[in-house]
């Protein structure tokens, strides 16, 4: 049965439940993705939104706006994430990747 849910909420949703540190990476301005490159369809397109700020809520967030900048986003905020850990923002210790 189709929940209605994309693959990536799926995963996000997998992480929260489990206690797994999170990091979002989101685009900027997602408005400004050409159709080509985005859902079509305008009831996908505006569950973007709601998933963007159930993401951001309380958690690790990097904003990029040119592909070539989300590599090293990607590459130092492992150490961020760390580094909030041992200063207490976030208490889970578990660890994981999805």
């Amino acid at each position: 049965m189709h929940d209605g849910l994309s693959y990536t909420d799926k995963e996000y949703d997998y992480a929260f439940k489990r206690g797994l540190k999170v990091i979002a990476f989101v685009l900027e301005n997602p408005e400004l993705i050409g159709l080509g490159k985005s859902d079509a369809d305008p009831e996908l397109r505006a569950r973007l939104h709601p998933f963007r700020e159930k993401v951001a809520a309380n958690r690790l967030v990097k904003s990029w706006t040119k592909a070539e900048d989300l590599p090293g986003l990607v590459a130092l905020s492992p150490s961020k994430l760390t580094s909030a850990v041992k200063c207490g923002r976030h208490k889970s210790h578990k660890v994981g990747l999805i």
